[in-house]
C-alpha cells in the first residue's frame, strides 16, 4: 500500500474526492473545476489561504493528501519528519 506522500510525489496535480477542486501538489494551489472539468486558473487559491470550513469537509482520504503534502512542504522546527521521505 502507497503512503499518502508517495502519492503526492508521483502525481503533480491531483482531483480532490470532492469533485469540485483540483490540488496542484507542485505548488500548493488548489483549483476550483468547471462543469467541462477543467480547471478554472483564474480562481486558485494556495493551500494555506483556504477556509477552515473548505477544510473542514474534505474527506478523510483528502485530509490525509493535504497534511502529507503540509509536512513534506514545511519544516516544523525539528518535527521527526522521517517517516515521509
Amino acid at each position: 500500500m502507497k503512503r499518502e506522500v508517495d502519492f503526492i510525489l508521483e502525481n503533480s496535480q491531483l482531483d480532490l474526492q470532492d469533485g469540485s477542486t483540483m490540488f496542484d501538489t507542485w505548488t500548493g494551489m488548489t483549483f476550483p473545476i468547471q462543469d467541462n472539468g477543467e480547471p478554472d486558473w483564474d480562481m486558485g487559491v494556495h493551500i494555506t489561504d483556504v477556509s477552515h470550513e473548505w477544510l473542514d469537509n474534505l474527506d478523510k482520504w483528502d485530509k490525509r493528501i493535504i497534511d502529507a503534502w503540509v509536512m513534506r512542504k514545511h519544516d516544523f522546527g525539528g518535527l521527526d519528519k522521517s517517516n515521509l521521505s
